[in-house]
This record gives structure tokens, sequence and C-alpha cells, in this order.
């Protein structure tokens, strides 16, 4: 028995090592989880296939609650399909009602979450935030999962689709052929919900059509009813066909600008064009345009007699000149005579002295 006068310095050779992990509780062992769904709709789980065999969950919208991303799907309707492909699951999957057994993946020794004692109870702050993070993976697999519940039955793999047309109004789906043979949708309104932009059209009412020439294809069209199977393009596959319908793209900001220095420019050099006939219409020598137009008429006969004009005007600016000279010079020799007349008068009587 230890004394209560020890030293404390003998305490650790006495008492047992203390704990540097904390020991683990029920809840962080993995427990399988059973889905049961009745409903003809969509099952609204996305699976992806493991290298190994079986798949794994990646996104589940419709039973987020229940099933996470990265839980494996054991059974189907107690068949083991751990060592299945995702195309044999994929058919399984298609019966109802389905009773479905998933598994959480266990956790590594890397992982970040570290599994709480039996003692330490979990805080409302805590839910809160697992359930924010929940909250964002869905959000993550939001495209993803819409792409793969939209056609009924439909999951990450391809598989053919069927449309029964009985009506005898237009189908509403355009084509475009192949350089090989058979044809791809290049749109499909009416149709939206169930096929998609580059699916190939595999048969028409049972005869392989992947091989035909549009025209033949669209001659087995106009038959009623229409039974047609089409495949979706696999994965990474672009369509390169472009869309006739489509808006042209817009121009970028360098293209705009150039555009509207030419317009000006070109604005620019009609505007000096107009303005040069302009003064060149003001010389033109010949007969008038139009006729009717008593302006034109007049304008055309004042350009027309320009150089008569000049010549007359020079002639009576010439006529005045010299009649301006002569009185001048008539003045001049009437003075000159009155001085003489002046000078010869000697007795001032007004006659000349002789």
């Amino acid at each position: 028995m230890l004394a209560l006068d020890a030293p404390s310095n003998s305490l650790p050779s006495i008492l047992p090592p203390i704990p540097t992990h904390r020991p683990f509780s029920s809840s962080s062992v993995t427990k399988d989880i059973r889905i049961v769904h009745k409903s003809a709709n969509v099952l609204g789980i996305s699976l992806v296939e493991k290298k190994t065999g079986g798949c794994l969950v990646k996104s589940a919208p419709n039973h987020k609650n229940h099933v996470r991303r990265g839980m494996s799907l054991i059974s189907v309707n107690n068949i083991d399909v751990t060592t299945h492909t995702l195309l044999q699951i994929v058919q399984l999957l298609g019966a109802r009602p389905l009773d479905l057994l998933f598994r959480p993946a266990p956790p590594g020794p890397g992982s970040s979450s570290r599994p709480k004692s039996p003692d330490v109870a979990a805080t409302p702050q805590d839910e809160d935030d697992k359930d924010d993070k929940d909250d964002k993976d869905d959000k993550d697999d939001k495209d993803a999962v819409d792409d793969a519940t939209s056609i009924p039955g439909a999951f990450s793999v391809t598989k053919d689709i069927r449309i029964v047309h009985r009506s005898p109004d237009l189908l509403g789906i355009a084509l475009v052929e192949k350089k090989k043979g058979g044809c791809f949708i290049r749109s499909a309104p009416k149709y939206k919900r169930h096929v998609r932009r580059g699916m190939t059209l595999m048969s028409i009412n049972k005869k392989d059509v992947s091989t035909l020439k549009l025209q033949e294809i669209v001659v087995l069209l106009k038959a009623r009813p229409l039974d047609l199977v089409f495949r979706p393009a696999p994965k990474g596959v672009a369509v390169t066909q472009p869309d006739p319908n489509a808006p042209p793209p817009r121009p970028s900001l360098e293209e705009r600008m150039s555009a509207i220095k030419d317009l000006y420019r070109e604005r620019r050099k009609q505007s000096i064009k107009q303005k040069h006939l302009s003064e060149i219409q003001r010389y033109r020598i010949g007969a008038p345009f139009d006729n009717s137009n008593p302006k034109e008429v007049q304008m055309c006969d004042y350009r027309n007699t320009v150089v008569s004009r000049r010549e007359l005007k020079k002639k009576k600016l010439k006529a005045k000149y010299y009649y301006n000279q002569w009185l001048r010079r008539s003045a001049g020799y009437r003075q000159t005579l009155a001085l003489v007349f002046d000078a010869m008068d000697v007795d001032k009587d007004g006659t000349l002295t002789r």
C-alpha cells in the first residue's frame, strides 16, 4: 500500500503508464444499411464500378438521410453483388420492389474523423457540422445526379432508350448523318426528357439502321407506329457537328471595336465622295439630267454659258476702260486749248488779237 508521505518523484515508478489513445466506441463499427424501394419511380442512386468488382455509391439525393457517398452495395434482393459488374447490377436494379443492402466504408488509419469515447456524448454543434458537410457533398454531386436520373431507369452506365411514337404528327427529332453510316440526334424538343443530343439511332421497328444512310432512315420514319431505340454516346465522346439553328457566337471586344472603326471609316468616305460630287457638279458642262426639273435646267444653262458671259464681261470692261481714257485725254486737250486762247487774247476782249 502506498504511503501518503511518499515522495512525489516515486509515483511514476509505482502507477501504471498513462494511456496514449482513447478507446473506440461501438458507434465506430461499420453497420450495414438496408433500403426497400417499392415505388416505380427512379431509384435516384448513382453508382460507380470498382476495379475489383461490385460498385460504390457516387450520390444518392433521394436517400441522403440513409446512404452516403462511398458506401458499397452488398446485395440486391438478397443476391450478393460484391463481385458483379456494374452492367449486371443495373439489370438487377430494374426489378420492383428492391431490397438493397449498403455497407459504409471502414474508417482508415489516415481518416480525419476520430471516433469518440463511450463517455463523451455528441453535442448539438457536432450534429449540425455533420449535417452541413453531408449537404455540401450532396450539392457537389447534383449535376451528375440530374443527368443520371432524368432518363427513367438510367444509372451511370450507357443504356439503350426505347421510344414508341403512335401519333400521326411529326416525330420532332432532328437527325444528322454519320460519315460511316447511321445517324445521331441533333435536337429532340418533344422527347427532351428521354433522349439527348448525340444519341445514336440503332433500330426502327426492330430493324437495324446503324449502317443505313439518312435518306433511307427518313423513309422508314414515315411509318406509324414507330418503335425507336437510341443508344447514348460513350463517355468522353463529344458531338462535333455544329448546330445550324444555334445563334452566332458573340464577337469579342476587339472585333466589335474594329467593326465600329470600319463603319465610321466607310461613312467618312461616303461623305467625302458626296461632297466631291456636289463640288464638281457646279462646273459640269452638258445637257441637264432631268429636263422636268426647272432648277436643273436653269443650272445647266448657267454652267453652259459661263464662257460666253465671261468674254462679254471682258468686252464691256475693255470698252469702259477706253472710254475713260478718251475722257481724260479730251479733258486735257480742252484745258490746253483754253490756256492757249487766254495767252493769245492780249487785250482781254474775248477775241484773238492779230
